[in-house]
């Protein structure tokens, strides 16, 4: 009778990447078009929120290829930045990929040197191709290694 609905208002439930991070003090979730910094000493504080969708463009193309059209085999819609990877990438980034719409991509997080800071941002000048890094298709569940 303890638990409760994990949603942020963020009008998705599709939660499968998580990353504890110790140092920060810090969960990192992946999801629908959001990733989110959550406290680890207090999860019921309000979340750092980055809103990382696909470009209008990229869903319009998505659609049109004849994706996201029964919403009864997969609600979340399939047209979306589905977020299947965060791996650390040093002290200050988390490198983070999604599923882009069909269309891998892939970016740096900058999380701050120390947890105090409250420092998480995207930084979309350094996006990349996801390709071969991350799935097209957000039903394919994922595992990485960053070498």
């Amino acid at each position: 009778g303890t638990a409760h609905f994990f949603n942020f208002l963020l009008n998705t439930t599709d939660y499968r990447i998580l990353l504890k991070d110790e140092d920060h003090d810090r969960m990192y979730v992946g999801s629908k078009d959001y990733v989110l910094s959550l406290d680890l000493h207090d999860i019921n504080r309000e979340p750092l929120i980055i809103h990382w969708a696909a470009s209008p463009q990229r869903i319009e193309e998505c659609v049109l290829s004849g994706k996201d059209v029964n919403p009864s085999l997969w609600p979340q819609g399939e047209c979306g930045n589905f977020v299947r990877l965060i791996q650390p990438w040093n002290r200050t980034h988390l490198y983070v990929c999604g599923t882009g719409a069909y269309n891998p991509m892939c970016t740096y997080v900058n999380r701050g040197r120390r947890a105090q800071d409250y420092i998480f941002y995207l930084e979309p000048e350094r996006l990349e191709s996801g390709k071969g890094k991350c799935p097209y298709d957000p039903k394919l569940d994922t595992a990485s290694a960053l070498i």
